[in-house]
C-alpha cells in the first residue's frame, strides 16, 4: 500500500484520544511495522504520515484498520482496542 499522492507507505489514524496508530510498509518486503505515539493532531481518517492527503479509498481504510486490529489482538491490547472506532 501507499500514498497515491506523494507515494509513501506510511499512514497514521487517530487510535484513541491522545493517541495516533502508524501503519509503515517496508519497500519491496512490504513487511509492516505499527507503532503507537503521542497525538499531536486528529485523524479521523487513514492519512498519509508525510502529505496529510486522507487515503479516499474505502477498501484501503478498512484494509488499514483490520491489520491495526489484528495487530493490536496480537500485541494484547486488547482492551484498548474497544475504545478504536471503524470507518
Amino acid at each position: 500500500m501507499y500514498c497515491g499522492t506523494c507515494d509513501r507507505r506510511r499512514f497514521i489514524k487517530t487510535f484513541r484520544e491522545g493517541i495516533v496508530a502508524i501503519i509503515e510498509f517496508e519497500g519491496a518486503t512490504n513487511i509492516q511495522t505499527f507503532e503507537l505515539a503521542q497525538e499531536d493532531e486528529v485523524f479521523e481518517d487513514w492519512t498519509c504520515a508525510r502529505c496529510r492527503h486522507k487515503i479516499g479509498n474505502d477498501f484501503m481504510m478498512r484494509a488499514l484498520d483490520e491489520k491495526l486490529e489484528r495487530w493490536c489482538t496480537k500485541k494484547d491490547l486488547c482492551t484498548v482496542m474497544g475504545d478504536f472506532q471503524r470507518v
